[in-house]
């Protein structure tokens, strides 16, 4: 199974690589997760106003990591920016 973890907020690859090797530490035997970095959204995720800018670019990437043969997504925000439309 493959899992994409979305961050939408740049980051710095450092950090990128960090949390991609602890989610596949967490993760269930034959699952691997990969990082995606939304690098074309606003710089923090430090209001109501940068979490709407980040959403048209969030569903970009997810539509193509499910195009590639992504198993599922998660959101690395606590903001969750567009959560209920993705789901639909």
């Amino acid at each position: 199974m493959k899992i994409v973890y979305i961050v939408p907020v740049p980051m710095d690859e450092k950090e990128d690589k960090r949390r991609e090797c602890l989610l596949n530490n967490w993760a269930f035997p034959n699952t691997t997760v990969e990082v995606q970095i939304l690098h074309d959204g606003p710089t923090t995720m430090e209001s109501m106003y940068e979490k709407y800018l980040s959403i048209p670019g969030t569903a970009k990437l997810m539509v193509e990591v499910e195009k590639k043969g992504a198993d599922g997504a998660i959101i690395g925000c606590a903001g969750d920016p567009g959560l209920d439309a993705f789901r639909d």
